[in-house]
């Protein structure tokens, strides 16, 4: 949570640590001016912005592409949001933290992908992949659980980056990004409560990270 200030432009944040898993951070997150959290939908919005999008646009555009509710606030804290509202509202903003989830788990599997191969930095490779999928957003809906979608979000960051992956790695890759975001997407639908899904969700933050840890060595 950022405050005590008014920043202007764009807000960067890299570094730290993630108070949902304890494990260091090794992404980057952007958000509009004005905004008070950072997150890796905050970061699509800045990027959709860099691709000449207004704000109101550019919500718009994730909100269809990515299948979230309309009432939703993305500038929002999705946890405080979530555990402080009731009923199908929360279940809303449960889901938005998911879908956050699902976008930082893809991104940076395929950013440690790329570090472990030789082609980029994780943190510069996390910062393209990212305005890649806004790239991908501005074109129509996207699916991070979709193999096809996953191919040309890799082919796209590797080409920007000029590198490749192997086929055999790309492929191995998809399943990875894959199994990982089926049981995002389950640790949601099989809780009960808010606070279950979020405890839920930052253990398979944690697996996720480790997973990510074997691709940086390649």
């Amino acid at each position: 949570t950022l405050s005590g200030v008014t920043l202007d432009d764009t807000i960067i944040g890299y570094g730290g640590i993630d108070i949902s898993t304890g494990l260091a951070f090794e992404g980057i997150y952007k958000a509009p001016s004005g905004s008070t959290v950072l997150n890796p939908i905050t970061t699509l919005l800045v990027n959709l912005m860099s691709e000449g999008e207004t704000l109101t646009d550019a919500i718009a555009i994730i909100k269809s592409d990515l299948g979230i509710t309309t009432s939703v606030d993305l500038l929002a804290d999705p946890i405080a949001s979530a555990l402080a509202s009731t009923g199908t509202l929360q279940a809303d903003y449960v889901t938005l933290q998911m879908i956050n989830i699902k976008i930082d788990n893809t991104i940076g599997q395929i950013a440690a992908a790329l570090d472990g191969a030789g082609i980029s930095t994780e943190i510069i490779a996390y910062d393209v992949i990212s305005a890649e999928l806004a790239s991908m957003l501005l074109a129509g809906d996207v699916d991070l659980s979709d193999s096809a979608d996953l191919n040309t979000l890799i082919s796209n960051s590797t080409t920007a980056l000029g590198g490749a992956l192997t086929s055999t790695a790309q492929a191995d890759l998809v399943s990875i990004i894959l199994n990982t975001n089926t049981v995002i997407t389950d640790s949601v639908t099989t809780t009960s409560t808010a606070l279950e899904a979020f405890e839920a969700l930052a253990k398979v933050q944690i697996a996720a990270e480790e997973v990510e840890n074997e691709l940086e060595e390649g």
